[in-house]
């Protein structure tokens, strides 16, 4: 052998062969790995929507893509029996929720409909020192002790018999009115007696809540004056009476849904009317006419007249019948006055 390179010889057909060998390889090898790789992501997003499909059935709530993907590795182990028993413990957690938020609601509602307490619970009285475990409250606001600040009651027939007003009263007992209401506008106008004050001023949620029955004579035994209104509503119609804190009166102001000459509506407003415009709009004191009014006149002019002479016919007869320099006068109206000319005559 020659120290010379040999020259190579290369055959043409199989050097074409094994190109396009190698080629085709190449290209099978572009196809599968996209194939599998597309096959793995949708198996992954096919698992991954059948536990966001479940998370939300078990939560019963809206849930973005962004929480999604906060999937953790633990929610991807959980198995279905697992899953079962968070979606148990899941539903008795919301039912309860709902059931608390009921109780709570019907708690508000029913607060509403007790009675107002005062801002401090009583617990232990004064005056024995004994431990009082029941729960008061102030029966009148503070924004009206300036006129009520507790009240009581009395028999209606006792409290005539012990004054005597003048009013005339119908001495039988009517369902509704055989007690009277007696309401207290300071602590010095209460009854002496310790325990009455403290209860015509202070209800209790869990005992006997009437008000205080006392003796007329006990009820006003600390009262400096007395206002008494006298009434008698009318059982066919809703009336109300108002008691105002203002300068004292002693009118009583009548507001009707009716007007003179017209029935009570309950959709007319209230209006200011006089003590005589009964419900069916008829008016017991009407405004007199001319007519009226002069022969009135002419009534008043025979007084007049004969004031003078009749003084001094009675002046004599006077001084004979006074006591200690006191006679007593009894006088009726004119409409009345054959009642008196009977009383008289029977006397003689």
């Amino acid at each position: 052998m020659s120290g010379k390179a040999q020259p190579r010889s290369f055959n043409r057909s199989q050097n074409g062969r094994n190109l396009l060998s190698h080629r085709s390889s190449r290209s099978k090898c572009r196809f599968i790995i996209p194939i599998v790789s597309c096959s793995m992501i949708l198996l992954f997003a096919y698992y991954i929507g059948i536990i966001i499909g479940m998370h939300l059935s078990i939560n019963g709530e809206d849930i973005s893509l962004g929480n999604s993907l906060r999937l953790n590795c633990d929610d991807l182990r959980n198995n279905s029996e697992d899953r079962d028993e968070e979606d148990k413990g899941e539903r008795t957690r919301r039912i309860e929720r709902a059931v608390a938020d009921i109780v709570a609601q019907e708690i508000e509602k029913a607060k509403e409909d007790m009675p107002r307490f005062d801002s401090s619970t009583i617990k232990l009285n004064k005056e024995s020192g004994a431990q009082n475990t029941k729960t008061e409250y102030q029966r009148f606001d503070k924004l009206m002790d300036k006129f009520a600040i507790g009240a009581a009651r009395a028999k209606r027939a006792d409290f005539v018999e012990t004054f005597d007003y003048g009013t005339p009263d119908v001495h039988t007992e009517q369902n509704g009115q055989s007690e009277i209401m007696i309401l207290y506008s300071s602590k010095d106008s209460l009854p002496t007696d310790q325990k009455i004050a403290h209860n015509a001023q202070y209800g209790s949620t869990n005992s006997d809540d009437s008000l205080p029955l006392l003796s007329a004579s006990e009820a006003t035994e600390n009262c400096d004056a007395l206002n008494v209104i006298v009434t008698n509503p009318p059982r066919d119609s809703g009336q109300c009476l108002v008691i105002m804190g203002n300068y004292e009166s002693h009118h009583i102001q009548r507001w009707m849904r009716a007007e003179p000459g017209k029935k009570l509506d309950r959709k007319m407003p209230l209006k200011h009317v006089s003590r005589g415009l009964g419900t069916n709009g008829h008016s017991f004191f009407p405004i007199p006419n001319e007519k009226t009014i002069r022969s009135h006149w002419e009534q008043l002019k025979i007084y007049l007249e004969s004031l003078p002479k009749v003084k001094a016919a009675l002046e004599p007869i006077a001084k004979r019948a006074a006591k200690n320099n006191t006679i007593i006068v009894m006088v009726c109206n004119w409409g009345q006055s054959d009642l008196l000319i009977n009383f008289v005559c029977s006397t003689r």
